[in-house]
């Protein structure tokens, strides 16, 4: 069985057990690929999302605090609401996604890039880390940044 079936059995196992009720998801889901699927109020408190692919998925309420995602793919995604407190997002690019209401506090933003239009309306970024962040392409109407 090569690394790539591995991998998907896992991405397959993980999206059953959401479907039996599990919401609590822990540990290293680097490269995992989780494109347009519905895990609404997950809980992925210090996941590992190094270079996972979550384009088009939808996340409104999910608790991230402390998620590593350097690398990962978020373009058009849904994360409405969720709590990325402490959360890293260094040098992501942000393309597309909602994060209206969302908690950044105490999140690591620095050299973040908005390519295309995002929504952070209502978003927390109080204590967030900005150096570097270019937020210019990002709805910010109503959010907290001092």
């Amino acid at each position: 069985m090569n690394g790539e079936s591995v991998r998907w059995n896992f991405e397959k196992a993980l999206l059953k057990q959401y479907s039996e009720g599990v919401r609590k998801f822990y540990g290293d889901l680097r490269g995992v690929d989780l494109k347009e699927v519905n895990l609404e109020g997950a809980i992925f408190s210090g996941a590992d999302f190094r270079n996972a692919d979550l384009r088009g998925s939808i996340f409104r309420g999910a608790d991230f605090r402390g998620a590593d995602f350097r690398g990962a793919l978020l373009g058009c995604a849904n994360f409405s609401g969720a709590d990325f407190r402490g959360a890293d997002f260094r040098c992501v690019l942000f393309g597309g996604v909602v994060m209206e209401d969302a908690d950044f506090r105490g999140a690591d933003l620095r050299g973040v890039r908005v390519f295309e239009h995002s929504n952070l309306r209502g978003a927390d970024l109080r204590s967030a880390d900005l150096r570097c962040a270019d937020l210019r392409k990002a709805d910010l109407v109503n959010a907290k940044l001092k």
